[in-house]
């Protein structure tokens, strides 16, 4: 075979396909399938929300515990704390425009979330 031959310069190109293809077999499946994923991940933000719902309308950070990251938890706790000190509670209430990405492994994803803000501050006793 001559240097030039196209079978002698695809042979260490082939090999290299080859190999990249048998370590993408290697590669762990995603858990769910990324439009999945994506459901998945935009129905437990929306969760996250509907318990700041609950939590900032009750004065009582409860509910967030079971959807919130710690430090998230820590923010609400405080907030919540602070508008229950001058007798106040939130009526959170949001239109959301959230741009959901679901990464290629699957277990990782981002939530960008702009937000119009409709929320009010309610006398706790009265609600008004």
């Amino acid at each position: 075979m001559s240097p030039r031959d196209p079978a002698r310069r695809l042979g260490p190109v082939a090999g290299m396909v080859l190999v990249a293809l048998l370590l993408a077999g290697c590669s762990p499946a995603p858990a769910a399938p990324p439009a999945a994923a994506k459901a998945d991940v935009e129905r437990a933000y929306l969760a996250w929300w509907s318990a700041r719902q609950a939590a900032y309308l009750k004065a009582d950070p409860s509910p967030l515990k079971a959807a919130a990251t710690p430090a998230a938890l820590a923010a609400d706790v405080r907030r919540i704390a602070d508008l229950r000190a001058v007798g106040h509670v939130l009526q959170l209430s949001a239109e959301h425009g959230m741009q959901t990405v679901v990464y290629r492994d699957g277990a990782t994803a981002s939530v960008d979330d702009v937000w119009v803000d409709h929320s009010v501050e309610l006398d706790a006793t009265t609600r008004s």
